[in-house]
């Protein structure tokens, strides 16, 4: 660990020279960077890649979920690694009942036919190359779907978030933050680094190391608006304590730390502050109304999403707006979360730790802590997440096949399309059949049979393997009885 006995900004010059460099379009960050390319080199294996300039930007160690239809689910297993030469890493099977958050993990619906997978891209590599198999030895066609809205497909979240992570709170914290993590609530805390002498710098990073906790920048000294000196209240805060903290695994890549969250002091921003955090890559900024359970939207023009206010304030603050009041603590949680929502409640040191052995307390976060089917999760991560899950939400090849027995002959589309050099081709068989499938150049020439014989009632799928062809476009075709149908396929070399 660093160790300091003040935290101080790293120099900036002037304001004017900062947002030169705005200007100049140095910090310029299109959220099309979040965009994750799939491809599939073969029938049951996966390689995801990411830009490289926004894995460095953005770190991303926290596991995205990616979802995957499955033609079977018997014994299915997922490993991945992130270099071609290196071994096989073989992911952690979780049910729907297992309570897990923030792992690498492999879920399969049954019900469903999906299998979600959550894997964290490495300092060591852009690409994550993923392998399915079944342990029956049937062919899994696993077959890219998106991102779900929420890590591993939970139905709504919960998030936490507290202010004035300083000295002379600093006995407070403690206490506060082992009382969440015991029931497995992250807390997101806003720390006013003029306030942090050697001794809370070793509180704050013994509680990163103790997990479930994000450091998010809160000023270096709490100003009201408009600040004497931008540059240092924000980006001397920022800095402050990238460089003085260990950031946690989750929040780092390779020896680089990473934050997301601003804190505003006194609820208050202006678009000065806005620009700033965008040359910091700080993803929200997070204000002091009520009511939000909802991501709020992306800016283009800040590069960032815009601001948000917490659901609510736990506690009874002496300047007012608090709810300490159980049966409307815990119906507002059910309301939120029953309609997908995000429950993000948030405190005050100074203003929890007088009650941190009330009843209204430990009932709430009984209430909304330890369910399976929620995601429990640091307010940074949220919006990491979510920042790539709106850029890849919806599937990129082709519609989910079900897995019942199907009541017709169908053809699918090839995938991926374009290909190269191998693609999969799928098909549906409604009955015991002879079945024929082959593949045409544009001239009409056959230049392979996949399929000639007879097969079950049920989804198949083979692999084209087009080495040897020219570029260009081509079409397949299958035939069973009186059933045809062709759809055309992209060799691109």
């Amino acid at each position: 660990m660093k160790h300091y006995y003040r935290l101080r900004p790293r120099c900036v010059s002037t304001l004017i020279f900062t947002l030169l460099m705005l200007v100049a379009g140095g910090s310029v960050r299109a959220q099309e960077g979040a965009r994750i390319s799939v491809s599939q080199p073969g029938a049951n294996e996966v390689c995801l890649a990411i830009d490289p300039g926004t894995h460095q930007r953005l770190g991303v160690a926290y596991p995205l979920t990616f979802r995957f239809s499955l033609l079977t689910d018997a014994g299915v297993t997922v490993e991945r690694k992130y270099d071609r030469s290196a071994e096989w890493v073989r992911l952690t099977e979780k049910s729907s009942s297992d309570l897990y958050n923030a792992i690498e993990a492999l879920r399969v619906d049954s019900s469903a036919g999906i299998a979600y997978v959550s894997v964290a891209f490495s300092s060591a590599s852009d690409s994550i190359f993923l392998k399915f198999a079944s342990g029956s030895g049937s062919s899994l066609g696993a077959h890219y779907l998106g991102m779900p809205r929420y890590y591993d497909g939970r139905r709504a979240a919960v998030t936490v978030t507290a202010d004035d992570w300083a000295n002379w709170f600093g006995n407070m914290y403690p206490p506060l933050l082992s009382l969440f993590r015991s029931y497995g609530l992250y807390v997101t805390a806003g720390v006013i680094t003029s306030g942090v002498d050697y001794n809370t710098q070793l509180t704050i990073q013994r509680e990163l190391d103790s997990g479930y906790v994000e450091v998010a920048a809160h000023s270096r000294s709490h100003p009201a608006l408009p600040y004497s000196d931008y540059p240092g209240e924000v980006l001397g805060c920022i800095d402050g304590l990238l460089t003085y903290l260990t950031m946690p695994p989750l929040f780092r890549n390779g020896d680089q730390g990473y934050m997301y969250v601003w804190i505003a002091p006194n609820g208050a921003t202006d678009s000065i502050i806005d620009s700033l955090l965008t040359l910091r890559n700080i993803l929200v900024n997070r204000l002091y109304g009520t009511g939000d359970t909802a991501f709020s939207a992306w800016s283009p023009a800040s590069h960032k999403f815009l601001p948000i206010n917490p659901t609510l304030e736990i506690g009874n603050p002496s300047w007012g707006g608090g709810e300490t009041r159980i049966d409307v603590l815990n119906a507002t949680f059910d309301s939120v979360t029953a309609h997908g929502g995000i429950y993000h409640f948030m405190w005050h040191p100074q203003t929890l730790y007088p009650d941190i052995g009330k009843a209204y307390l430990s009932d709430h976060l009984k209430h909304v802590s330890k369910r399976s089917d929620l995601w429990y999760v640091n307010l940074g991560h949220l919006y990491l997440y979510h920042y790539f899950q709106m850029a890849n939400s919806t599937e990129v090849t082709s519609a989910p096949l079900a897995v019942a027995m199907p009541g017709t002959f169908e053809l699918m589309q090839n995938y991926p399309n374009p290909f190269n050099p191998t693609t999969t081709i799928r098909y549906a068989a409604s009955r015991r059949s002879t079945v024929t499938l082959t593949v045409f150049n544009m001239l009409g020439q056959e230049v392979a049979t996949l399929v000639h014989g007879e097969v079950e009632a049920g989804y198949h799928e083979v692999s084209f393997n087009a080495n040897g062809l020219a570029s260009g476009v081509y079409f397949y075709r299958l035939q069973a009885g009186a059933f045809t149908e062709t759809r055309k396929l992209s060799l691109v070399r």
